[in-house]
């Protein structure tokens, strides 16, 4: 049996309409969102956005890193039809996203409300422009008006965390297994929830640097709910390829397979190798 399913022609034909709409959408994002933002954001709220910015995506990289390696090993495993590791690497790769998504957010948070720190990431020009803003300048903003509304979508941005983390081994094997739709699903996402998001809220009292953290946000929920639901949904090809939960019975109506721990260990030590190299 294989790894990609033949499809007729009229499903093939939908699924290329499907890609160009999630083509356009992920163009019109692209331009539409930068010129609102530009536009409808306050210079403070832009700064702040942009200082965040610079701080939060290598610093997420750190706990990545592990992901995207077994994104790596997942594919191998799927390629070479190694169940057993493929298995295990789908449930480390869940299981430790999460976790790595945890203690990322517990260290963002608490640098969010530690004021000297958070002062020091938004504002780092604050010495120097202490003289301007001493003499009434008002084009450059105060550590104080940064902060205003910074820390929520800092803490927006962290949450988003959680999903993505976990949700890029599932990918990597949907991915791996030739499975179309959750990947134009993604680009629909990607291209169409930030700007329904964003134009949504901006009519309402809701400051725009939480629109904006919400916009971001909720698109990487809203992929994890995707990835997961269909990859629970579809037990053919978990069947196909011998995934079973440990941990539960939501998948299987079998019981949970023996975790066999030495290969459980032997995956988790390339994976931490392999992603320090």
């Amino acid at each position: 049996k294989g790894t990609f399913p033949t499809m007729s022609k009229g499903k093939a034909a939908l699924l290329f309409l499907v890609f160009v709409i999630a083509i356009a959408a992920i163009v019109a994002e692209s331009v539409i969102m930068p010129k609102s933002i530009q536009t409808q954001m306050a210079p403070p709220d832009r700064a702040a956005q942009l200082a965040m910015g610079s701080f939060l995506t290598p610093f997420a990289e750190i706990f990545q890193f592990l992901e995207d390696t077994l994104t790596v090993s997942v594919g191998y495993a799927v390629s070479s039809m190694r169940f057993s590791e493929l298995n295990a690497l789908l449930h480390i790769g869940v299981l430790g996203g999460a976790a790595s998504a945890v203690a990322a957010f517990v260290i963002a948070a608490v640098l969010a409300f530690v004021p000297s720190t958070a002062g020091a990431i938004l504002n780092p020009s604050a010495t120097p422009n202490q003289e301007l803003v001493a003499g009434g300048c008002d084009i450059v903003p105060t550590t104080d008006l940064l902060l205003e509304n910074a820390r929520v979508y800092w803490l927006l941005i962290a949450a988003a965390w959680f999903p993505k983390f976990s949700q890029l081994s599932i990918f990597g094997f949907l991915t791996g297994t030739g499975q179309i739709f959750p990947q134009l699903a993604a680009m629909l996402v990607q291209g169409s929830v930030p700007i329904a998001v964003w134009f949504g809220l901006l009519g309402t009292d809701t400051p725009r640097l939480t629109i904006l953290g919400l916009a971001y946000g909720v698109q990487d929920w809203v992929l994890f709910a995707i990835f997961i639901g269909y990859f629970v949904w579809n037990k053919p090809l978990r069947d196909q390829f011998r995934i079973r939960p440990v941990v539960c019975r939501c998948c299987s109506r079998r019981a949970p397979p023996e975790v066999d721990r030495a290969l459980w260990w032997r995956l988790l030590r390339e994976t931490v190798s392999g992603g320090s190299n």
